[in-house]
């Protein structure tokens, strides 16, 4: 799904391709984990092909998680939210 702000335009990807855009459908989970290890990946690729990875954009909680890590917490149970 196409969503969004601020995203390049369809010139603006020829010219300097991006990656992890609109890689899920909104109604797929998402973690600033799934991003962090998906974020490594795509660097080492860019890395191995002899260039620099530029990040932009997105929210200071996923490039904190890229930088730092994350705890080590459990799965999140679907449908368990707020129950003791």
């Amino acid at each position: 799904m196409d969503i969004g702000t601020a995203k390049p335009n369809a010139e603006e990807l020829l010219a300097a391709p991006h990656r992890l855009l609109d890689i899920r459908d909104p109604s797929q989970a998402y973690s600033a984990a799934d991003f962090r290890r998906d974020a490594l990946a795509e660097m080492a690729d860019i890395t191995a092909a002899g260039r620099i990875p530029l990040l932009v954009g997105g929210t200071m909680l996923y490039f904190k998680a890229l930088l730092e890590g994350l705890s080590p917490l459990p799965s999140a149970r679907p449908g368990s939210a707020g129950q003791n």
